[in-house]
């Protein structure tokens, strides 16, 4: 069973993502990794794998926030209240 920060990482994550309308492909491209990262990323919406510290801080350059901003609760609550309301448009 994963932690619940990491859970909540993952539900982060995801919701950043789909707010800004990036595959799991573009944001890799945009986190500048590696394509094998691109499986890796889905890893951690699931919350089935842990992330590094390095690669936060390449995810946080591929959505272009800080690396405080990708780890502060209250902008994914933003952000996954907006791709849920995209989802229902």
């Amino acid at each position: 069973m994963a932690h619940g920060n990491f859970t909540l990482l993952g539900k982060h994550v995801r919701a950043l993502r789909k707010a800004k309308g990036l595959s799991q492909e573009a944001l890799a491209d945009l986190s500048d990794v590696h394509r094998n990262f691109i499986g890796f990323i889905g890893s951690i919406e699931r919350s089935e794998r842990n992330i590094g510290l390095f690669n936060l801080i390449k995810l946080a350059g591929g959505f272009d926030v800080t690396f405080n901003k990708l780890l502060d609760k209250s902008v994914f609550e933003v952000r996954e209240v907006e791709a849920m309301n995209m989802a229902c448009a």
